[in-house]
């Protein structure tokens, strides 16, 4: 053991170096390795499509004869190349190249190197002198397709054949010459200002100008020189365009050096032609750039002095630079006022980058100084930012400022002989909310001092959007009282937010006139608020955990403000106690009659202007106050108090009303079947106000009131208890809820299923005996189905039981004693019994697509039981329907177990299909079992001539033929009839074969063994009726699609995506009960499809299938599922009745549509909801929006559309659950009203918001006012549609982005829209208006 020894330390680092060494080395050999097998397997996949494209290109060579380049010079049209190429995608959907199974897309091709989806286009091009198709695959962004020159085993091509150059720039361009067969020589040859030359493989051109020119077109004429098998010299041309263009921008407006102010900004418009990418250099936070679209942006920042940046094109190389004096002149303290005689005033200014401050004054009213002693009409400051004014007569004067540079300002003073008493003028006052005592309103009060008495007026002015001051009396109130000028504000109900920038002129005709400015007027408000939620009454059920709950009081603008203003007083308080109904239900401290209110944050955010503070804790026991005393708080106790607060600043009260309550039901909830009445239910409750009963969905059950008591509060019996007694009454199968309301407080939902008794059939089949035909069950519960077993049943001796089936012919066997579950989707299904039959089988084979006058059919018999009894058959156990003759059966063969004869048959004149069958009985065993009826496949006589004949199966193209007949030959009438037989399906078509007569086409006839119709089969032809059989399970994409169809019955499983489509004499339509799916769009556009009839079976309707009809009132089957988006949109009835369906979006919409019904889903006040989800408001809803409390999500286009039943205008209301709101809101409304406990969105004057303001949602159609003016940050798309009665918007410079589509639709907007924000960007900001829109910036200019 001790001679075995294992690696020293040095031996195993050795190893360890080696192995490392390997694998640097195999590494990128292996990612090399693993490369170039993907690139390898994608050159065989673009090989394999090349050659898949051929094929197709060959199948339709007829519409590819045109692509080719030709042997002579020339070059075709590179858009004609749009008409030669096929996409991927198609040949996988025509079926000439497989789709990758490993994805669920039928139609994904992969790409291995890049792991995606391989996507491209193939060029087709045509080889006159071979006949042949040859293809070529380009990536999917290479758009220069170019057939090749070609002659036999010769061929020219090139890469490109466009490039585009530009003077000013030095240029080489090169692209490959792609060649077939050795060629002699490869030459070029160029016009106009360029060279060429070839160099290998490629093609080299060179712009040789670089001074300017014009705009031209030229060419490079590529020659292919070679000699053929017979030695003769021939060539082959490819050409290249090329265009030269001239490059030239201005930027309108553009001045190279220009004065600009600090922390502006200014926009120009960038025009010319042929330029390209522009680039920004030397931008800086001091003056910034940006360009979008055709716009230069230009923003300055803090810094004064001369700034600059350069903007160049990157065709030509242009530049051009841009140079800014950015300044800053603004006055610091505006004076307003001055009076005569009295010392001068001093003025500060902020300035830079100015200059030298030139001051001037307009009048001899005044005087100005630099230094307070020598006073002039004009002054210079010299390094100093301040001058003097005095007054020296009475007037109005304009003191002018403007520096040697840059920048220019002004302002007016009073001259005046007028003084207040009260030289402290407010900062600030308050809306005047509720009661002052002694009912004085004043806010602000000053005795006036003049030259003389009772000479006095005042005026109050706001300041306009567009600048300058208005006179305005909405907000402040001024009067003149002995001498005294009294300031009072409005009660400010109607007003939503803070008022800014008032100015109240104090004018004498003697002494002149003193402006008193009042910077802002504040909103105040108080509302108590319950777990962050808005309340004005809190409603506790007894017995609920009340230790915690804490109701608090909120407000704008509540705090103190100091003698500034501007910084709150956090000492003190101005929320009081004003008074209450009942001082025993509520907790409010030791002393209830004057409660401790305690202010948790006077002083919160925004200048201290928010007010907080806890006012009940929910802690009393039940010995804390005189227990006969009436309403007191306990776990088993109810009663109401009514708490009323008031704040100092506005007067305004706030009003909560507390509430304990019970109510309870004997039941929580309660099933019936269909048209039952439930026992009597008995509901108890207290302090909820009289009771209201109701169901959400009146179609499914009814709540019938037998004794209701009569509810009063009896302060004497606090712990009464009323009760009322009701019964539920059902109809039709659904879930719905008895709602229970009280007057004041509490709300129980108490859900009612109607369930369903189901059934199946049974069927013996052809040897079961059955001692039941039906099975029947009842689920317990709406929706979760009922269970039945499958009995035994019993069958004759020598055959074999093998259990139930719904097919007769026995697949998906189920074994006898399984449970099947019945649900709405397959009660009513039969069960077959299933046996093995030993008895004779016989099976017409090897039967002829066709036959001319005489032909022959196989007839095989076997039997796997005892052998046939004879060999023989008899003519007339055989038989030919429509008129054609069975001439002779000869046996010509023995086979396993049977026979084989030779069925001969005579056309006899007839064209068409006809049948031949075997009778029942025909033949025997030995057992005395014999043999079930046989029929044929379908066999076609054609002894009438035909135009043409096609073989049109999908899976082989012999299953089902086509004969087309000139009706001359038939019945000597005009156009023609197209025959289709055959057993299977169709195959599909891009354009069907017989095409070129669709339009001529008037009659139709389909086999009865055919089982699906093509796509694109008979679009456009002139039939006016059609009889589909039965055997069609499915009707392809556009089948039908742009025919003359008036009338319409179809059993088919499937009907395609548009197989019905534009037919615009379509008037009537069944859909049979072997119907389940209607695809896409499959009727849309019937403009006079005024009836249809659905059956029971269907199950799904697809997006649009029936969109733009003049359908009326729609009834849908109970067996739909679904209904998809948009499915009947434009419909012209009144209501629709979606059964048991599940529907998408918008499914339903018509300038009719008032009333929806549902089975399923639920239907309140004419809404449809899928449990919180709003689904569908019809369109004609009668009265108001009222969207139930509850609900979260409002889908998209769930409210698009609506019109009012009269002149009404609508208001939409929003609860405080509504979450989500998906949907454009195109409403014939004049408001939005969202409840103030709603902590995602808001509405302001009428206008949608989300719930901080700062994003605008939707303006109401029928928004009353001519103008609106935006101050959000955000605009959301479709935030302005189809605007009635607005003619102008104006954006304030708080919007910082505008979406998509803001504003759209066909109203009045659009007339003018003022912009005082020039940074916004408007892309695609307007969307399919009919006006001439005008858009005006802040400094008039318009666009």
């Amino acid at each position: 053991m001790k001679n075995h020894k294992g690696f020293t330390m040095v031996e195993l680092l050795a190893v360890i170096t080696i192995l490392a060494i390997i694998m640097v080395i195999l590494i990128p050999a292996v990612t090399n390795i693993s490369k170039n097998t993907k690139e390898s397997i994608l050159n065989s996949k673009i090989s394999t499509i090349e050659t898949s494209a051929s094929k197709y290109g060959e199948d339709n060579i007829n519409t590819y004869q045109k692509c080719t380049n030709g042997l002579e010079s020339g070059v075709i049209n590179d858009d004609a190349y749009d008409e030669c190429i096929i996409s991927v995608d198609d040949l996988v959907g025509l079926g000439y190249l497989e789709y990758d199974t490993t994805k669920d897309d039928a139609s994904y091709v992969g790409n291995p190197v890049t792991g995606g989806r391989l996507s491209g286009n193939v060029l087709l091009c045509y080889d006159p002198s071979t006949v042949t198709i040859s293809a070529t695959f380009y990536d999917i962004k290479d758009k220069n397709y170019s057939c090749p020159a070609v002659d036999g085993n010769y061929s020219l091509n090139l890469g490109t054949t466009k490039k585009d150059f530009y003077w000013g720039l030095h240029e080489e361009f090169k692209t490959k010459i792609y060649t077939k067969g050795t060629f002699k020589s490869i030459t070029c040859e160029a016009t106009g200002p360029f060279s060429c030359k070839v160099v290998g493989d490629d093609l080299v051109i060179t712009l040789n100008d670089n001074g300017a020119g014009s705009d031209g077109n030229y060419q490079v004429q590529v020659t292919g020189t070679y000699r053929d098998d017979e030695g003769a010299e021939k060539k082959l041309y490819r050409h290249m365009n090329l265009g030269v263009y001239v490059v030239n921008y201005d930027i309108d407006g553009y001045i190279p050096k220009m004065c600009m102010k600090t922390l502006t900004n200014e926009l120009f418009k960038i025009t010319g032609k042929n330029y390209g990418e522009f680039s920004l250099s030397g931008i800086s936070d001091d003056l910034n750039a940006t360009i979008k679209g055709d716009v230069l942006y230009m923003n300055s920042g803090t810094s004064t002095g001369e700034k600059s940046f350069t903007i160049t094109e990157d065709h030509a190389g242009i530049s051009k630079v841009i140079t800014r004096e950015v300044y800053d002149l603004d006055v610091v303290t505006h004076i307003t006022n001055v009076i005569v005689g009295e010392a001068a005033k001093r003025v500060e200014l902020k300035a830079g980058g100015t200059g030298r401050i030139t001051v001037s004054v307009d009048s001899s009213a005044a005087s100005i100084s630099a230094n307070n002693s020598s006073f002039g009409s004009t002054i210079t400051l010299n390094n100093q930012n301040y001058f003097y004014i005095k007054g020296n007569s009475i007037g109005t004067v304009t003191i002018k400022i403007k520096g040697s540079i840059c920048g220019e300002t002004s302002f007016e003073v009073n001259v005046s002989n007028i003084k207040l008493d009260n030289t402290k003028v407010p900062e600030y006052l308050y809306f005047n909310g509720g009661r002052r005592q002694n009912n004085d309103k004043t806010q602000f009060k000053s005795k006036i001092n003049g030259s003389s008495s009772n000479d006095f007026t005042c005026t109050v002015y706001k300041k306009s959007t567009y600048g300058g001051y208005v006179e305005n009396t909405d907000y402040l109130n001024c009067h003149i009282e002995n001498d005294t000028v009294i300031l009072e504000t409005t009660n400010g109900e109607d007003i939503y937010d803070n008022v800014e920038d008032f100015k109240v002129n104090v004018k004498s005709v003697r002494d002149g006139s003193l402006d008193i400015f009042i910077p802002v007027i504040y909103k105040t408000s108080l509302y108590f608020r319950e777990n962050n939620n808005t309340v004005t009454k809190v409603c506790k059920e007894v017995g609920s955990d009340l230790s915690n709950n804490t109701i608090t009081i909120h407000g704008i603008n509540l705090g103190v403000l100091d003698s500034s203003g501007k910084t709150c007083d956090s000492t003190k308080n101005n929320i009081v106690f004003d008074s209450m109904t009942d001082y025993y239900l509520v907790d409010l401290g030791s002393n209830p009659s004057q409660p401790v209110i305690n202010l948790t944050n006077n002083c919160a955010s925004n200048g201290g202007r928010y007010g907080q503070m806890s006012l009940v804790r929910h802690n009393v026991t039940s010995t804390q106050y005189d227990s006969s005393l009436p309403y007191k708080l306990g776990r088993t106790n109810t009663g109401k108090a009514v708490i009323y607060l008031r704040e100092n600043n506005g007067n305004r009260l706030a009003e909560l009303d507390y509430n304990v309550y019970s109510l309870k039901s004997n039941l929580n909830s309660i099933t019936l079947g269909v048209n039952r009445e439930s026992a009597e239910i008995t509901i108890s409750y207290a302090a909820t106000g009289k009771l209201s009963y109701s169901v959400s969905n009146s179609w499914t059950a009814s709540v019938n009131v037998v004794s209701q008591s009569n509810f009063s509060y009896e302060p004497d019996n606090i712990n009464k208890v009323f009760t009322d007694k009701i019964k539920i009454r059902s109809y039709r199968t659904g879930t719905t809820y008895l709602v229970i309301k009280g007057a004041d407080c509490g709300e129980l939902r108490i859900p009612i299923y109607v369930t369903n008794v189901f059934q199946i059939n049974l069927n013996g089949g052809t040897y079961g005996t059955l001692n039941e035909t039906t099975l029947t069950c009842t689920e317990s519960r709406l929706g979760s189905g009922c269970t039945v077993t499958l009995p035994d049943f019993s069958v004759p001796d020598g055959i074999t039981k093998k259990g139930w089936s719904t097919s007769p012919s026995g697949g998906n066997i189920k074994n006898i004693g399984s449970t099947v579950t019945i649900n709405n989707s397959n009660k009513g299904t039969t069960y077959y019994a299933i046996a093995d039959n030993p008895a004779p089988s016989c099976m017409f084979t090897d039967v002829p697509s066709d036959i001319y006058g005489t032909g022959k059919a196989y007839l095989e018999c076997t039997d796997i039981g005892g052998g046939l009894a004879s060999a023989s058959l008899d003519k007339g156990m055989i038989s030919a329907s429509n008129g054609v003759l069975v001439d002779s059966v000869t046996k010509v063969k023995d086979i396993t177990n049977g026979y084989r004869f030779e069925v001969v048959v005579k056309a006899n004149n007839y064209y068409g299909p006809f049948t031949l069958t075997l009778s029942d009985g025909a033949v025997r065993d030995t057992y005395g079992l014999v043999n079930q009826k046989r029929t044929t496949s379908e066999i076609v006589s054609a002894e009438h001539e035909y135009v043409n004949y096609y073989k049109i199966g999908k899976n082989n193209k012999e299953d089902v033929i086509a004969f087309l007949y000139s009706n001359k030959v038939i019945d000597g009438s005009n156009g023609y009839t197209l025959s289709v037989y055959g057993t299977g399906d169709m195959q599909d078509f891009i354009s069907a074969p017989w095409d070129n007569y669709a339009s001529q086409i008037n009659n139709i006839v389909i086999g009865n063994n055919v089982s699906s119709i093509g796509n694109n089969a008979f679009y456009g032809t002139g039939i006016t009726n059609i009889n589909i059989p039965s055997s069609v399970k499915s009707i392809g994409t556009s089948a039908f699609e742009s025919t003359s169809l008036k009338m319409l019955n179809v059993n088919s499983e499937t009907i395609g995506k548009r197989a019905f489509a534009n037919n615009l004499e379509l008037a009537r339509v069944t859909i049979g009960s072997a119907v389940r799916t209607i695809e896409q769009y499959a009727f849309s556009t019937n403009n006079s499809l005024s009836n249809i009839t659905f059956n029971e079976g269907l199950q799904y309707i697809r997006d649009y299938a029936f969109i733009d009809s003049s359908l009326g009132d729609i009834v849908i089957p109970k067996s739909v599922q679904t209904i998809g988006d948009y499915a009947f949109y434009n419909f012209k009835g009144e209501s629709a009745d979606i059964g048991n369906a599940y529907v998408g979006i918008a499914p339903f919409r018509g300038v009719n549509f008032k009333e929806i019904k549902a089975s399923t889903l639920e239907v309140e006040n004419n809404i449809l909801y899928n449990g919180n989800t709003l689904i569908l408001v019809p369109d004609k809803l009668e009265g108001d929006v009222l969207i139930r409390e509850g609900t979260t999500r409002i889908i998209y286009d769930s409210l698009n559309g609506l019109v009012s039943a009269d002149d009404k205008k609508m208001s939409i209301s929003v609860p405080s659950s509504v979450t989500n709101i998906e949907s454009r809101i195109n409403l014939n409304i004049n408001k939005f009203i969202v409840s103030a406990d709603n902590n995602n969105y808001s509405s302001k004057d009428g206008v949608l918001f989300n719930k901080d303001g700062t994003t605008l949602i939707s303006v109401p159609s029928y928004y009353e006012k001519l103008e609106y003016v935006i101050d959000a940050e955000n605009i959301s798309s479709y935030a302005l549609m189809n605007n009635i009665i607005l003619k102008t918007i104006t954006l304030t410079d708080s919007v910082k982005s505008i979406e998509r589509n803001a504003i759209y639709g066909r109203g009045e907007l659009g007339i003018r829209t003022v912009i005082n924000n020039s940074s916004v960007l408007f892309s695609n900001y307007y969307y399919d208006t009919d006006y001439d829109i005008t858009v005006e910036t802040n400094d008039g200019t318009q666009s």
